[in-house]
Protein backbone atom coordinates (compact mmCIF):
# COMPACT_ATOMS: atom_id res chain seq x y z
CA UNK A 1 0.00 0.00 0.00
CA UNK A 2 1.59 3.70 -1.32
CA UNK A 3 1.89 6.51 1.33
CA UNK A 4 -0.80 8.39 -0.47
CA UNK A 5 -3.11 6.00 -0.35
CA UNK A 6 -2.92 5.41 3.37
CA UNK A 7 -3.12 9.27 4.40
CA UNK A 8 -6.33 9.31 1.89
CA UNK A 9 -8.36 6.15 3.36
CA UNK A 10 -9.69 6.86 6.51
CA UNK A 11 -9.04 5.12 9.48
CA UNK A 12 -11.78 3.62 12.02
CA UNK A 13 -10.33 4.07 15.14
CA UNK A 14 -13.30 4.87 17.14
CA UNK A 15 -16.33 2.19 16.78
CA UNK A 16 -19.60 3.53 15.51
CA UNK A 17 -21.58 2.59 18.63
CA UNK A 18 -19.98 5.50 20.23
CA UNK A 19 -21.01 8.10 17.87
CA UNK A 20 -24.87 6.63 18.02
CA UNK A 21 -27.25 8.57 19.74
CA UNK A 22 -28.83 6.71 23.39
CA UNK A 23 -32.08 7.35 23.47
CA UNK A 24 -32.24 6.54 27.39
CA UNK A 25 -29.00 8.80 28.17
CA UNK A 26 -30.40 12.13 26.92
CA UNK A 27 -31.38 15.03 28.81
CA UNK A 28 -34.69 15.79 27.18
CA UNK A 29 -36.16 12.64 28.69
CA UNK A 30 -35.61 13.86 32.21
CA UNK A 31 -39.44 14.20 34.24
CA UNK A 32 -37.91 16.47 36.78
CA UNK A 33 -38.52 19.33 35.71
CA UNK A 34 -42.42 18.63 35.09
CA UNK A 35 -43.07 18.48 38.76
CA UNK A 36 -44.30 20.99 40.92
CA UNK A 37 -41.62 22.71 42.97
CA UNK A 38 -41.79 21.81 47.14
CA UNK A 39 -43.39 24.60 49.25
CA UNK A 40 -43.54 23.26 51.94
CA UNK A 41 -41.79 25.61 54.74
CA UNK A 42 -39.52 23.63 57.46
CA UNK A 43 -38.62 25.32 60.83
CA UNK A 44 -35.33 25.97 61.28
CA UNK A 45 -32.81 24.12 62.83
CA UNK A 46 -31.14 25.70 65.89
CA UNK A 47 -30.23 25.06 69.63
CA UNK A 48 -33.07 27.46 70.46
CA UNK A 49 -35.81 25.22 70.61
CA UNK A 50 -38.39 24.04 73.04
CA UNK A 51 -36.50 20.98 73.78
CA UNK A 52 -33.17 22.10 74.41
CA UNK A 53 -34.17 24.37 76.37
CA UNK A 54 -35.94 22.11 78.80
CA UNK A 55 -33.17 19.82 78.35
CA UNK A 56 -30.69 22.83 79.75
CA UNK A 57 -33.17 23.73 82.84
CA UNK A 58 -33.46 20.17 83.28
CA UNK A 59 -29.47 19.97 83.50
CA UNK A 60 -29.27 22.69 86.14
CA UNK A 61 -32.42 21.35 88.17
CA UNK A 62 -30.41 18.08 88.50
CA UNK A 63 -27.66 19.75 89.38
CA UNK A 64 -29.28 21.96 91.89
CA UNK A 65 -30.62 18.94 93.76
CA UNK A 66 -27.49 17.02 94.39
CA UNK A 67 -25.50 20.44 95.47
CA UNK A 68 -28.28 21.53 97.60
CA UNK A 69 -29.52 18.15 98.71
CA UNK A 70 -29.89 17.13 102.76
CA UNK A 71 -26.89 14.68 104.01
CA UNK A 72 -27.51 11.09 103.60
CA UNK A 73 -29.38 10.40 107.42
CA UNK A 74 -31.90 8.31 108.91
CA UNK A 75 -33.98 11.85 109.31
CA UNK A 76 -34.40 12.69 106.06
CA UNK A 77 -37.73 13.03 104.49
CA UNK A 78 -37.48 10.71 102.25
CA UNK A 79 -35.85 8.26 103.94
CA UNK A 80 -38.88 8.48 106.84
CA UNK A 81 -41.55 7.89 104.28
CA UNK A 82 -40.04 4.66 102.46
CA UNK A 83 -39.19 3.41 106.68
CA UNK A 84 -42.91 4.35 107.19
CA UNK A 85 -44.36 2.88 104.35
CA UNK A 86 -42.27 -0.84 103.93
CA UNK A 87 -42.69 -3.81 106.16
CA UNK A 88 -40.86 -5.72 108.12
CA UNK A 89 -39.10 -9.06 107.85
CA UNK A 90 -40.97 -10.98 109.82
CA UNK A 91 -44.42 -9.70 108.08
CA UNK A 92 -42.88 -10.33 104.72
CA UNK A 93 -41.81 -13.80 105.53
CA UNK A 94 -45.31 -15.19 106.81
CA UNK A 95 -46.79 -13.49 103.72
CA UNK A 96 -44.25 -15.31 101.87
CA UNK A 97 -44.91 -18.77 103.73
CA UNK A 98 -48.55 -18.20 103.13
CA UNK A 99 -48.27 -18.12 99.97
CA UNK A 100 -45.95 -20.87 99.29
CA UNK A 101 -48.48 -22.87 101.15
CA UNK A 102 -51.46 -22.14 98.95
CA UNK A 103 -49.67 -22.98 95.89
CA UNK A 104 -47.96 -26.45 96.91
CA UNK A 105 -51.17 -27.05 97.62
CA UNK A 106 -52.73 -25.85 94.42
CA UNK A 107 -49.93 -28.02 92.46
CA UNK A 108 -51.34 -31.26 94.64
CA UNK A 109 -54.61 -30.44 93.38
CA UNK A 110 -53.84 -29.78 89.76
CA UNK A 111 -51.24 -33.08 89.98
CA UNK A 112 -54.00 -34.91 91.26
CA UNK A 113 -56.61 -34.04 88.23
CA UNK A 114 -54.03 -33.94 85.46
CA UNK A 115 -53.48 -37.59 86.63
CA UNK A 116 -57.18 -38.75 87.38
CA UNK A 117 -57.83 -42.21 85.33
CA UNK A 118 -60.98 -43.88 85.46
CA UNK A 119 -61.38 -46.89 87.42
CA UNK A 120 -60.37 -50.09 84.88
CA UNK A 121 -63.76 -52.12 84.03
CA UNK A 122 -63.37 -55.63 83.69
CA UNK A 123 -66.13 -56.75 81.35
CA UNK A 124 -66.51 -60.44 81.16
CA UNK A 125 -68.39 -61.33 77.44
CA UNK A 126 -70.32 -64.38 78.99
CA UNK A 127 -71.00 -63.71 83.02
CA UNK A 128 -72.39 -67.50 83.23
CA UNK A 129 -69.29 -68.78 82.97
CA UNK A 130 -68.72 -67.42 86.46
CA UNK A 131 -71.72 -69.46 87.55
CA UNK A 132 -70.52 -72.55 85.70
CA UNK A 133 -67.80 -73.67 88.19
CA UNK A 134 -68.14 -76.95 89.60
CA UNK A 135 -66.64 -77.88 93.22
CA UNK A 136 -65.60 -81.31 92.40
CA UNK A 137 -63.94 -80.88 89.22
CA UNK A 138 -61.12 -78.49 91.27
CA UNK A 139 -58.32 -80.62 92.64
CA UNK A 140 -57.12 -80.03 96.22
CA UNK A 141 -55.61 -76.79 96.96
CA UNK A 142 -57.19 -74.85 94.10
CA UNK A 143 -60.90 -74.23 95.27
CA UNK A 144 -61.77 -70.73 95.10
CA UNK A 145 -64.91 -69.38 96.62
CA UNK A 146 -67.16 -68.06 94.39
CA UNK A 147 -70.21 -67.80 96.69
CA UNK A 148 -69.44 -63.94 97.49
CA UNK A 149 -69.60 -63.46 93.74
CA UNK A 150 -72.26 -61.47 92.42
CA UNK A 151 -72.76 -60.75 88.63
CA UNK A 152 -73.64 -57.59 87.79
CA UNK A 153 -75.58 -56.84 84.39
CA UNK A 154 -75.26 -53.52 82.56
CA UNK A 155 -78.32 -51.82 84.11
CA UNK A 156 -76.86 -52.08 87.88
Amino acid sequence: MSLARALVRPQATVSRTFFQRRAYSGGHHDHDGHAAPDTTVYPSETFFNSFWRNAVLATIAVGALVKFAPEASDDAYLSRMIAESSRSTEKTLDILVNNTAVFDERAGTHLLLTNAKKRTIHRVQMPQLLEQASPYDVPTGYAVDVSAVKVKSERE
